[in-house]
């Protein structure tokens, strides 16, 4: 079918529209992209070593109920342990840190064996993230990575949360099954650009097992200041699991993969 040039103009503009929001929405997709696997790893790594008794994950330096400890914990990622972020994901990580209790540990992470479809994570290794977990596991597992490094993929660079960032882990229950957790993300972070600054705010990013297109709920907004300029755009995301995110009232895709 051939477009009349009317219509076909007012496409292209819409198009290029499209691919301009999905540049700027960048932040809010490294930030849910770095976020969900840190999450997902820290609640397995804390589970596992509190039980042992996670199906994907192996305890390699155990603590064996006796805190402070070191210990480490190989998650193997797949169908016992699905990612909240795209398809088909499949790999290692090992996680290692310091448990100063069974609940609470400081821990890193690398996620470079780490396959979604065939595509890579944002994160390829975080350090020194804070985790908070229920050895009964009935409360929800926290990760506060507020001034932790993280090494981005490619030519991205080094993340560091320069306020806040925590992801909540809901384990629905059933603490030794991964498979249906339900991941809450929340936090700030504000980053200075030239001669103004970047703030970045998301609240109540709900990542679902369910779906491999999240997120399915929450909002983000994305404020810049620069001298005689300030710009706000906002993000909401909803339930229909496809991938996308409305922008200032526009549909437009949503990748929190490399």
């Amino acid at each position: 079918m051939k477009l009349a040039p009317a219509i076909l103009v007012s496409a292209l503009v819409m198009t290029a529209g499209c691919h301009d929001l999905d540049d700027r929405i960048e932040p809010v997709e490294v930030a849910i992209g770095v976020a969900g696997p840190m999450g997902h790893s820290a609640a397995v790594a804390m589970e596992s070593m509190a039980a042992g008794a996670v199906a994907c994950a192996r305890v390699l330096e155990d603590c064996a109920g006796a805190y402070p400890c070191d210990g480490s914990v190989e998650i193997e990622v797949g169908e016992d342990c699905p990612l909240p972020l795209g398809e088909d994901a499949e790999g290692i990580v090992v996680v290692h840190g310091s448990w100063t209790a069974a609940g609470v540990a400081q821990l890193s992470a690398d996620y470079t064996d780490i396959s979604v479809g065939g595509r890579g994570l944002l994160v390829v290794e975080a350090s020194s993230f804070s985790v908070t977990y229920d050895p009964a596991g009935v409360m929800a597992t926290v990760v506060d990575f507020s001034d932790t490094s993280v090494e981005l993929a490619g030519s991205q660079g080094l993340y560091v949360g320069a306020t806040s960032w925590n992801v909540e882990i809901d384990p629905q229950g059933t603490p030794t099954n991964p498979r249906d957790d339900i991941f809450t993300i929340w936090g700030s972070d504000t980053t200075v650009q030239g001669t103004g600054t970047q703030t970045v705010d998301i609240d109540d990013v709900v990542l679902d097992p369910s779906c491999r297109r999240n997120p399915i709920g929450g909002t983000g907004d994305i404020v810049t200041v620069a001298p005689a300029r300030v710009e706000t755009l906002d993000v909401a995301f909803h339930a229909d699991c496809d991938g996308r995110a409305e922008v200032d009232g526009t549909l437009v895709g949503f990748d929190v993969l490399n």
